[in-house]
């Protein structure tokens, strides 16, 4: 890592005079230094599950693609986050593996998208190719020099930055000239569908909406407010419509609503009451808990600090700075009111962060004016926090430990390829080791065992699916030694009297491997 960073540090230093001095365009050194970061980060993606979500992804999208109805699949097997899958299925289609280094380098190509797509934004909005360059400047280097799996293992964050970067943009280009009808038709079905990649990205969706309808408003641009409203409502109304004609809209209401209240609005999966979650001893500690980003979060939140206090003072206060607050609020709001401290939450506020800097900095004092001693204060941060990550690498540890390929080795034996298999417990793993499409649309038994109004439903629905697809293998992992979500240690497939009753009637124990269950279905019903 040393050497990685040593090199983005001098070929920033390169590109950022040659911009300077106007010898290489934006677009060129952005094209520069996101090659440089996809390099560096070639070396440091390994291929073995480093953040557990993944593996949902992955197994969704493996059972999606080899599914005989591919969208019933990437509609109900991820959680309500089907968007979140989609972009998976590009891999096998160009002919590459579903696996975790694949997968995390199509996340890092979201990243580096998006935050290409920032760059050009600000430079758009502050007439200013230097200030675009090195506000982003300090998100490459993040990407291309931290070691927190949490940041890099591909997750819903990576698509839900790209697709709202995109919508900023084309709220940008809406409110700069007329466009045709499907620039807000864009907006509105990127916007409406942002909830299907994680409804964690519902509040910045709203406030890019409602500014986008406040602005048509004002200017009694009453059309383009109705194309925008009805691109926004358009995904659900299909996907709803869709799960109604299957006789599924109770599982919808779960999948894509209930399930994220539970998670973030309840204590059901969190602990932490409300009072804590919102304070800001909580929210500092949180922001600040990664090493990787410790030193641009100081930085960022002295420079937001300043710049607010000086646009108050001066009254410089107007739209753009307005909306940015309130979408930097939206954003802060989205990460911490799960109670939930993971990291890849954090990323939410890497742009939204940028933006409030660079509004706020074009309010109180022309970009122009300070390009000359700019660069070295963005660049001193960046070379300081690039010295941290060098002396703070940490490499990626394997937690698939010899007992889960031993039992990946031994589904592969007891199965085809084209065999669905179930995991019950969390392993979600297993299914991207071994290679095998999902039995039941959920890649593990955590909504049956957590308690829920949806709890009896869920296990309907386990039972109602398993007998649809009948894999040939069940595999119940809940008592074996793991190193992941202990708390589903508790619950076998023995213990949900109907799912017992079912297994009792369906299935056969067929082997046990390191603590793991093996049960094959009878094979006059397989």
């Amino acid at each position: 890592m040393i050497i990685a960073g040593l090199s983005f540090t001098l070929v920033s230093l390169y590109i950022t005079y040659a911009v300077h001095k106007k010898k290489a365009s934006l677009l060129l050194a952005l094209f520069c230094i996101a090659g440089l970061t996809m390099l560096i980060r070639c070396f440091y993606t390994v291929n073995f599950e480093t953040g557990a979500d993944a593996s949902i992804w992955l197994a969704s999208a493996r059972s999606t693609f080899f599914s005989n109805n591919p969208l019933w699949w990437l509609l109900n097997s991820n959680e309500g986050r089907p968007l979140t899958v989609a972009p998976l299925l590009i891999l096998p289609l160009l002919g590459l593996p579903l696996n975790y280094f694949t997968a995390d380098l199509l996340g890092l190509i979201f990243f580096i998208a998006s935050f290409c797509i920032t760059a050009l934004l600000i430079a758009k909005y502050t007439g200013q190719q230097m200030a675009g360059w090195l506000l982003v400047l300090p998100l490459f280097a993040v990407l291309a020099t931290a070691s927190h799996v949490d940041f890099f293992s591909y997750n819903s964050e990576a698509p839900s930055l790209f697709q709202i970067t995109v919508s900023l943009w084309l709220l940008y280009i809406i409110c700069q000239k007329p466009t045709r009808f499907w620039y807000p038709l864009a907006l509105g079905l990127l916007l409406g569908s942002l909830p299907f990649i994680k409804f964690q990205n519902a509040p910045a969706g709203l406030i890019i909406g409602l500014f986008a309808i406040g602005y048509c408003w004002k200017n009694r641009k009453i059309k383009m407010m109705l194309i925008i409203t009805t691109g926004a409502l358009l995904p659900s109304v299909l996907v709803g419509i869709y799960f109604a004609l299957h006789n599924e809209w109770q599982s919808f209401l779960n999948d894509y609503f209930a399930n994220y209240y539970y998670y973030a609005y309840t204590l059901q999966s969190s602990a932490d009451s409300f009072l804590h979650r919102y304070s800001p001893r909580r929210i500092l500690a949180f922001i600040i808990r990664p090493t990787d980003t410790i030193i641009l979060t100081i930085a960022g939140t002295i420079s937001i600090g300043i710049l607010l206090y000086l646009t108050l003072i001066k009254k410089k206060l107007n739209y753009t700075v307005l909306f940015t607050f309130l979408f930097f609020i939206a954003n802060l709001y989205a990460v911490v009111q799960s109670g939930w401290n993971s990291v890849h939450y954090l990323i939410y506020l890497w742009i939204p962060a940028i933006l409030l800097v660079t509004s706020l900095h074009k309010a109180v004092m022309p970009f122009k004016k300070i390009t000359n001693y700019t660069p070295h204060a963005v660049l001193s941060v960046i070379v300081l926090q690039i010295i941290a990550n060098s002396y703070n690498y940490r490499t990626p540890e394997n937690k698939q430990s010899p007992d889960d390929y031993a039992i990946a080795n031994a589904i592969q034996q007891l199965t085809k390829p084209s065999d669905k298999i179930h995991i019950w417990g969390y392993a979600d793993r297993l299914y991207v080791m071994a290679e095998r499409p999902m039995g039941m649309r959920l890649c593990n038994n955590w909504w049956i065992v957590m308690p829920g109004p949806a709890q009896d439903y869920r296990t309907k629905e386990w039972i109602d699916d398993i007998e649809k697809s009948r894999p040939k293998i069940i595999v119940d992992n809940a008592l074996r030694i793991d190193p992941h979500h202990i708390q589903f240690n508790a619950v076998t497939l023995n213990d949900v009297p109907q799912i017992a009753k079912y297994m009792q009637q369906h299935y056969i124990a067929k082997d046990t491997i390191h603590g793991a269950v093996m049960y094959e279905r009878i094979i006059s019903e397989q």
